[in-house]
């Protein structure tokens, strides 16, 4: 499963381009899900790994590849309800890749 869609809107909405200190990444995403709501915390190992960003999550490093991709694509799918989501749908109709991700994981709406 491709995530280069969601990378490249996940940029595309924080403001990183090429070349940018991957501790400026990081922060850029903390402070842009924590400003959209509190409980999103959660989400952030997933997507800072989607952007190559440093994690404060140790236990991240420690899950199975299987495992990181759920995890991840739960974080996508919970951006859905925030304002990164309602970016996305804007830029780009996202339902066809979730459910693409949602089939290939075998998830349920």
């Amino acid at each position: 499963m491709s995530y280069l869609p969601v990378i490249a809107l996940l940029k595309r909405y924080l403001g990183i381009e090429d070349g940018i200190d991957q501790q400026e990444v990081a922060e850029k995403l903390r402070r842009a899900v924590l400003r959209l709501d509190l409980r999103l915390r959660t989400i952030l190992p997933a997507l800072a790994a989607l952007l190559d960003a440093p994690r404060d999550d140790c236990e991240w490093s420690l899950l199975e590849p299987g495992e990181r991709r759920r995890r991840t694509f739960r974080g996508v799918k919970a951006s859905e309800h925030t304002a990164i989501a309602a970016t996305m749908y804007r830029d780009m109709d996202m339902r066809g890749w979730l459910q693409q991700a949602k089939d290939e994981l075998g998830e349920r709406s």
